[in-house]
């Protein structure tokens, strides 16, 4: 992948969630590289730099509650230390991260119509020491591949295409670049991440938070607090590479909200309409 001038910007400093690319020199894309996605576990909802923890080849979310998406990118510096201590020479190779490039496409590999630039830069921080060996030193950062304003498209796009329970898999071409201390820009190659997205399938409810007493569909059983003994499955943000447990945030989100009637969808607001939020009677979650 090329570099931009979004790539200047960021190394002089320069703020904002995300912007357009425009292309100009190339990089060497073996100084660094990206091994793997490293995945939070609830609850500790942690990431490190080991490359035996946790990671996933995929991800998954659920448009119609989430707000962004964000993934956790094990990055490798193959630079050697060049630093002396006892010299007093200062470390050059140490690696400084500053964005990452995103490209949404869809499974053929055409770039989806997301209502801003595609692909865009956002930001990515972090610091990846040098290595003192023939394997790669490592540093996990935080990239929001999928920002709030693009999320607002995807789930309009994915409710007009067939409402809850619409699916599509969406590839994220993701590039992390940076400096090291000596003043080189860097760039890892193309990582390409394969992501489910869905509108309205990422919430569950489990018999326990379930009232039969009220003779409606709903998730206000005796179980649906954790005062009153309640076992919730955690999770390290909401409609995320995880089913979020409607105990969580039912009559906070609409479609994380069981429903008979729209009575039972309170004032909520609906995320697409900014209207009071109604209920779908024939998926049975207000929207």
């Amino acid at each position: 992948m090329t570099a931009s001038w979004i790539k200047l910007a960021f190394a002089v400093g320069a703020a904002g969630a995300f912007t357009a690319l425009i292309p100009s020199c190339a990089d060497n894309h073996m100084t660094i590289f990206i091994r793997q996605m490293q995945a939070l576990e609830a609850p500790e909802c942690t990431v490190n730099n080991d490359v035996s923890a946790l990671h996933t080849p995929s991800g998954f979310i659920d448009v119609g509650i989430a707000s962004n998406y964000m993934v956790h990118p094990l990055v490798g510096n193959q630079l050697l230390s060049k630093g002396d201590p006892r010299q007093a020479k200062a470390e050059p190779n140490r690696v400084q991260l500053e964005g990452a490039e995103i490209e949404l496409v869809n499974a053929r590999g055409d770039a989806l119509a997301i209502g801003e630039s595609n692909p865009y830069s956002v930001i990515a921080t972090g610091t990846i020491d040098p290595t003192s060996s023939a394997d790669a030193a490592y540093g996990v950062t935080q990239v929001e591949v999928i920002p709030p304003k693009i999320m607002a498209v995807l789930r309009k796009t994915l409710h007009d295409s067939g409402g809850i329970g619409t699916t599509q898999t969406i590839h994220a071409k993701i590039s992390v670049f940076g400096h090291t201390l000596g003043g080189t820009a860097v760039e890892t190659g193309t990582f390409t991440f394969p992501i489910t997205a869905c509108y309205g399938c990422g919430v569950s409810v489990p018999a326990e938070a379930v009232d039969p007493k009220l003779g409606t569909r709903n998730c206000k059983g005796v179980s649906a607090t954790t005062s009153a003994g309640g076992s919730q499955k955690t999770i390290c943000s909401a409609g995320q590479d995880a089913l979020t447990d409607c105990r969580l945030c039912q009559g906070v989100l609409p479609l994380c909200t069981p429903c008979t009637t729209t009575a039972d969808c309170g004032a909520m607001l609906s995320p697409l309409t900014k209207t009071p939020a109604v209920c779908n009677t024939t998926a049975g979650f207000c929207e």
